[in-house]
């Protein structure tokens, strides 16, 4: 009768020692975390679909693991999650997975490489109450709207901040060793897809390297792929995404960096030509104060459609641009961002599209915090939806709060509440009011 809590407590031994950081003699460290959460909520359009009688009570698990090898001159993090959503009334279960790994190596003083791979397989639209997810993909070519604390993969890309912001390794919007350069979520573009419950699967990857030329100046270069494919929606407009990018960025004096950078992406549809976009930009970074730090960028994209799905070729210009306020205090965050750009769609077109967003997290006390989102997006219909009238425009809102304490050294608990609508031309659907209680207990390295 013994016997079982020895194994036990050798197998508790066991996953001590796999989720403890490690100095190695070599100087590697190596830190290993698993995130568990569980909740329940009720949500009165959980997947944005039309018609009456959508609302739902659910139960909701997540785990998400993730590794971290830091050396002298490089850092490797793999990250990973898996969610489910089981709902009691209507819907059946959902379940969201996906993966990413990133690596950055200092080669010398003035020279760094980047690489990343991501995966990620989830229903567009669907709620997102207890575990962050993974956006799509890394390819240079629009900023990304944050989910107040959502994954950002790819070319040595951090997590991000909440509002879109992907911190200093050349591939972000805020101070760092490179030019900003924004990222795409072509989920953005697929606004018009989110209530078909259409499950999207990407996988992607991306390589870069960032150098030092002087004192002041600074340049990173970059290339990626990565391919889209969607279920359960009738265009069936599946493609793959070519992306390279240069940018150059010169320090002016202490507070101000201005650059300037090129992209250029292909999107190669399976059922229709390709699509090339241009994007010259220019860019800048500007700390006001010590709390306070500007930046942005603004540019043309040119857009040559070769047309597709029997509509003709066609070619267009746009004004594109990102802008970017953060104020960084003691025990609080504050970040502003909007941003204007092209992004591919799964519905047979690239798509110019609007963003507006907003986030707020403030410490509490030593044990709470309070994050507060809010964000506004636009994609407007293309031209699919103007030559065969099959969509517009379309808008979406989104708004949530969520509280969460911590009752134990790794043991927390959190509330949300959120608000979610989408407005489109030709459909009509109720909003999406949700409410969740939950808790969460982390395994291995706090840090």
């Amino acid at each position: 009768m013994r016997l079982l809590p020895h194994r036990a407590a050798v197998a508790v031994a066991s996953v001590a020692a796999l989720t403890v950081p490690t100095a190695l003699a070599t100087a590697q460290v190596v830190r290993s975390s698993v995130d568990l959460s569980a909740g329940a909520g009720y949500a009165t359009n959980p997947f944005l679909i039309s018609g009456d009688d959508t609302d739902s009570a659910l139960v909701e698990v997540s785990v998400r693991p993730e590794l971290r090898i830091e050396e002298e001159s490089s850092a490797t993090t793999i990250a990973a999650y898996a969610r489910h959503q089981q709902y009691f009334e209507r819907f059946d279960g959902n379940t969201d997975f996906g993966a990413s790994a990133d690596h950055r190596t200092q080669l010398s003083p003035r020279t760094a490489i980047r690489a990343g791979l991501v995966f990620d397989s989830s229903i567009l639209g669907g709620s997102d109450f207890v575990t962050p997810t993974f956006t799509p993909p890394v390819a240079p070519g629009t900023t990304v709207p944050g989910t107040g604390g959502a994954v950002v993969p790819g070319s040595g890309v951090t997590p991000g901040t909440g509002v879109g912001v992907v911190p200093g390794t050349g591939t972000g919007v805020t101070p760092g060793t490179a030019p900003g350069t924004p990222i795409v979520d072509p989920v953005l573009g697929d606004i018009g897809l989110i209530g078909s419950r259409s499950r999207r699967t990407t996988f992607g990857g991306s390589l870069g390297a960032d150098f030092t030329l002087g004192p002041r100046d600074t340049l990173n270069v970059g290339v990626s792929a990565q391919r889209s494919t969607y279920g359960n929606q009738i265009f069936g407009a599946d493609f793959s995404q070519y992306v390279a990018n240069a940018g150059y960025s010169r320090q002016i004096n202490e507070g101000l960096s201005v650059g300037a950078q090129g992209i250029i992406s292909i999107v190669d549809y399976d059922e229709a030509p390709d699509v090339t976009v241009y994007q010259p930009q220019l860019t800048f970074t500007q700390r006001l104060s010590s709390a306070w730090t500007l930046t942005g960028s603004v540019g043309v994209a040119f857009v040559d459609n070769k047309g597709g799905f029997g509509l003709p070729s066609d070619q267009s210009t746009s004004i594109t641009g990102s802008l970017s306020a953060c104020r960084q205090q003691v025990r609080s965050t504050l970040c502003l961002s909007g941003l204007r750009n092209t992004s591919p769609s799964g519905l047979g077109d690239v798509r110019t599209v609007t963003s507006l967003n907003a986030s707020y997290n403030y410490q509490l006390g030593e044990r709470d915090g309070l994050t507060l989102n809010a964000g506004y997006s636009r994609a407007d219909g293309g031209s699919l939806a103007a030559a065969n009238q099959l969509v517009g425009d379309q808008d979406f809102l989104s708004a949530s709060a969520s509280w969460s304490r911590q009752v134990a050294e790794r043991l927390r608990v959190n509330a949300t509440v959120g608000y979610r609508d989408i407005f489109a031309d030709d459909f009509d659907r109720d909003a999406d009011i949700s409410g969740l209680i939950g808790i969460g207990y982390l395994l291995g390295d706090r840090r």
